[in-house]
């Protein structure tokens, strides 16, 4: 039976918990990258990382959670969920099933964010995958423009507009120092922000051409700020 820790231990190993998962969660998103464009031996070299990593996740966690999750009564079923998607995802790649394997691991990134908001945790990550749910909303305008001449649709086009910026704001705003200081990650912040701006402003001058050319440069923006810095 494991011992209970201090209070204060727990706290630290609240701390640990995310430093896990975060490390864990790194060759994940290689592994969806390398799904997504075909390349199925580099998606299995990265899917072992994680694999390596998630179990010893599990081993120092799963049966002792950190203090923030202490409560949550899904917190081994959330454990056993990914180790499950991981296993059956490199079942998948061993037998040549790349969109088999993709199909699995999706979900993954969704899982690990409910975990953490449902315990009050709101991560880096969390912020991005926000700006990336955001951006997929808005997203559907690329392949059917607005009609910029109805009212309505101008109206919703605006708000789906404003919650796009306020979700780059959030993700931009308070990233690890290490984050904050890659040069990458400033750029890639950097030209969301313009590509945001010109949304704004063929909104505004009501340009669906405009539009369309601002959302693929934002959708290419928004799937590297996720796949390196997620």
């Amino acid at each position: 039976m494991a011992l209970a820790l201090p209070i204060g231990a727990r706290a630290d190993e609240t701390a640990a918990f995310l430093e896990a998962s975060a490390t864990a969660y790194a060759p994940y998103r290689s592994a969806m990258a390398y799904l997504h464009t075909g390349n199925d031996g580099l998606a299995a070299l990265a899917l072992a990382a994680m694999a390596a990593r998630w179990a010893a996740l599990c081993d120092r966690f799963q049966t002792q959670p950190p203090e923030a999750f202490a409560k949550d009564p899904a917190w081994q079923a959330s454990l056993d969920g990914i180790t499950g998607r991981i296993a059956a995802a490199r079942v998948k790649l061993e037998a040549g099933d790349g969109e088999g394997a993709e199909t699995l691991l999706v979900p993954i990134r969704a899982d690990l964010g409910a975990l953490r908001r449902r315990n009050g945790i709101v991560t880096h990550s969390d912020r991005i995958d926000d700006f990336s749910a955001a951006m997929t909303a808005i997203w559907v305008h690329r392949r059917a423009p607005p009609d910029m001449a109805d009212a309505q649709t101008l109206a919703a086009l605006a708000e789906q507009a404003r919650v796009l910026r306020q979700a780059l704001e959030d993700a931009a705003a308070g990233p690890p120092a290490s984050t904050a200081a890659d040069p990458q990650f400033q750029r890639l912040i950097a030209g969301s922000f313009d590509s945001v701006a010109t949304i704004d402003r063929a909104i505004e001058t009501l340009d669906r051409t405009l539009l369309i050319s601002a959302l693929r440069e934002l959708r290419s923006s928004e799937q590297l700020l996720w796949m390196h810095f997620g």
